[in-house]
């Protein structure tokens, strides 16, 4: 029987000596991982500092923090349909930006229906009204912009040659709230 008891404490040392073992291999693992997350986050936080500095060398500090003010106090992104948001002067940018990140990540294409605007939230989409010909178009937002003083909206190419501007280069418009069933009803209009 004394002999069953020493046995006994054996086992359990052993017991506990694999169960240190796992503990090992399990702080290792943790450790591991917290490490793999840590330069999980290093990695973001370097891309976005990546991304910023690109937008900080190609937009002035002031344009940036104006924007920033303008768009805290910009239109609701919903606004009820047809609600005019902006009025002013259209202008439209092509070729040399195609290929170019947008203000919201995406590469733009001057053969699709999208705009910059100064304030207006991103993917909304809006109808732009020439006040002298009539004609209208709605495009997507995609982008900031424009730059130039007196100039309200920068229609894509595409969005520009629909509208009739394309030659002109200006236009006097009105920017109006819109849905997407509008954006693909023009489609099917032509």
């Amino acid at each position: 029987m004394h002999q069953n008891k020493n046995e006994s404490r054996e086992i359990s040392i052993e017991q506990e000596l694999q169960s240190d073992k796992s503990l090992d291999s399990i702080m290792v693992m943790i450790k591991n991982r917290i490490k793999k997350a840590r330069a999980e986050v290093r990695d973001l936080a370097r891309k976005k500092s990546d991304q910023r500095s690109v937008i900080d060398h190609e937009i002035p500090r002031k344009v940036l923090s104006k924007q920033r003010k303008l768009i805290r106090k910009s239109p609701d992104a919903f606004a009820r349909k047809g609600t005019l948001l902006d009025r002013g002067i259209a202008s439209f940018y092509g070729e040399k930006w195609n290929g170019r990140k947008t203000a919201n990540g995406e590469i733009f294409d001057c053969e699709k229906f999208t705009a910059a605007h100064k304030t207006l939230k991103f993917d909304q989409f809006v109808k732009v009204h020439d006040l002298e010909t009539g004609k209208s178009v709605v495009v997507r937002l995609n982008d900031r912009g424009p730059y130039k003083p007196g100039r309200v909206i920068d229609l894509s190419k595409a969005a520009a040659r629909y509208l009739g501007i394309i030659h002109v280069g200006l236009a006097k418009v009105t920017v109006e709230s819109a849905t997407i069933v509008d954006f693909l009803k023009q489609f099917e209009d032509n």
